[in-house]
């Protein structure tokens, strides 16, 4: 048999060293804000090493072309051989973004593809009527948006089904809705309109609109919004995370989730407690952090706040700030989502720390969890004196079926 005529599979038995492409996708639903950049990631593995594509249209006709709207990256993983992530980042995110995006992978041994859908969000107001103009909420809808939204009005009203979403989303005030929804029997495809997120069956979910405009209700008083301006500084050897608190609701914290990861690891590590700073130990140089922070009493928890990222430098410049994104969190969308935001969604791609990475990979299920903190024995990122609970490790191919 010629070379030719060999199968993939008995090609790369034969010549030591090759593998054929594989592509796994860190989520499967990313959020992200209107005017946000995001950056899209999935996992390569293959030798030679693949060529790696981008494309929005499912017969992979036409790829991606780097540009004002788009810019590409691939960088070799430091822990496995053969095995890459690919990024894909969208400058200027706006609703002509939203879909799927397919990651593409060939060498001459073959091919491989996944997608992940991109859900994009529109920014969080607090000002209910700026929110309906900005979302462009229908003018016969318009009495349903004064200082407050009035969803009972627009259900009232067939025109106003199609702007469902919107003022679910303009409903929202920061805060993850779903705990109070789950125990109020909201079926889970409807669990996104509690936090404020696009739903894909409206008419569905238009039966428990009722029951989810009164968890907001209930959760507009007793639940926090997420922390706001998140800072890191030196502090001796370790690096310390501030933050402040929500604008929404800042009497009623009682604590704050913190989570954190390398890019790319598949591995998050997250802690608790009620100070507004923890610090951060043992970061390795040269690698690039995420982290997300969201407050939380015995009610629920708010939305995570947006990502801060920065890269650990040497000892001499030790910390370098590369960018911060907004997600759900996605996760996790966060996330998030639902997002799927945060999400709502299923992500497979993390590692261990110390470590983090850019808003949209960030939407993993771990950190959309709304359950109350716990303290967990951990030997590994210990915490400073100040802080309430020990690290935990969350490995994110185990992340929790019950976050949607």
């Amino acid at each position: 048999m010629s070379p030719q005529a060999e199968s993939p599979r008995a090609l790369a038995s034969r010549e030591e060293n090759t593998v054929m492409p594989h592509v796994e996708m860190m989520d499967k639903r990313i959020p992200a804000e209107e005017g946000s950049m995001i950056t899209i990631r999935c996992l390569v593995t293959g030798h030679p090493e693949p060529r790696v594509l981008w494309y929005r249209d499912r017969k992979l006709r036409d790829p991606l072309k780097k540009g004002q709207d788009y810019d590409f990256s691939i960088k070799p993983s430091k822990e496995n051989l053969y095995s890459y992530t690919a990024s894909l980042t969208i400058q200027h995110v706006s609703t002509s973004h939203e879909g799927q995006y397919f990651c593409y992978a060939e060498n001459q041994l073959g091919k491989d593809t996944v997608f992940v859908n991109l859900d994009v969000l529109p920014k969080l107001y607090s000002n209910a009527s700026a929110c309906c103009l900005e979302k462009k909420v229908s003018e016969e809808c318009r009495d349903a948006c004064s200082v407050d939204i009035d969803i009972q009005q627009a259900l009232s009203d067939p025109k106003c089904f199609k702007d469902l979403d919107k003022l679910m989303y303009c409903a929202a005030d920061g805060s993850d809705h779903r705990k109070c929804c789950r125990d109020n029997g909201i079926q889970r495809s409807c669990l996104r309109w509690c936090q404020g997120r696009p739903i894909i069956n409206t008419q569905l979910c238009i039966l428990h609109a009722s029951k989810i405009v009164s968890c907001f209700e209930e959760g507009k008083a007793v639940l926090p919004g997420p922390p706001t301006n998140i800072q890191y500084r030196r502090v001796g050897n370790d690096l310390e995370i501030s933050w402040d608190t929500p604008q929404k609701n800042p009497k009623v914290v009682q604590w704050y989730k913190i989570f954190w990861r390398p890019v790319g690891s598949r591995v998050m590590y997250r802690n608790h407690t009620k100070q507004r700073s923890i610090s951060l130990h043992d970061l390795e140089s040269g690698t690039t952090y995420e982290v997300v922070v969201k407050a939380g009493n015995h009610y629920g928890i708010s939305l995570h706040s947006e990502p801060l990222l920065f890269t650990v430098a040497d000892s001499i410049n030790p910390v370098a700030k590369t960018t911060a994104a907004v997600i759900g969190t996605v996760i996790f969308l966060i996330l998030i989502g639902g997002l799927g935001i945060f999400f709502y969604q299923r992500s497979r791609l993390m590692k261990p720390p110390p470590g983090i990475s850019p808003g949209v990979s960030f939407e993993n299920p771990t950190y959309m969890k709304d359950n109350l903190p716990q303290t967990h024995n951990s030997p590994t990122g210990a915490i400073a004196d100040h802080q309430n609970g020990d690290t935990k490790r969350d490995n994110s191919s185990k992340a929790d079926s019950s976050t949607s």
